[in-house]
């Protein structure tokens, strides 16, 4: 999140920036129990991460929660890569 500091923004920032849900939802603690089900890119990282991006969101820094769709079935997340 350095690269929205410093506070507050400045009116003329040309950037955006999203974050996705299921990175505000899950953390690396999830992937012994589902493993590839929980297969995102990027990878979802450690609570404290999410924790920043919920930091982020909450304090204006991230402008979308975005869904990054991208349809997979159940036999295509079950096998391993």
């Amino acid at each position: 999140m350095e690269l929205f500091e410093p506070v507050p923004l400045s009116p003329d920032k040309l950037i955006t920036s999203e974050v996705c849900v299921h990175h505000l939802w899950f953390d690396d603690s999830g992937y012994t129990k589902l493993g590839n089900l929980m297969k995102w890119n990027p990878a979802v990282k450690t609570a404290d991460d999410r924790n920043g991006l919920l930091d982020g969101l909450l304090n204006n820094r991230l402008d979308a929660i975005a869904s990054d769709h991208a349809p997979h079935t159940l036999e295509e997340k079950e096998i391993l890569s």
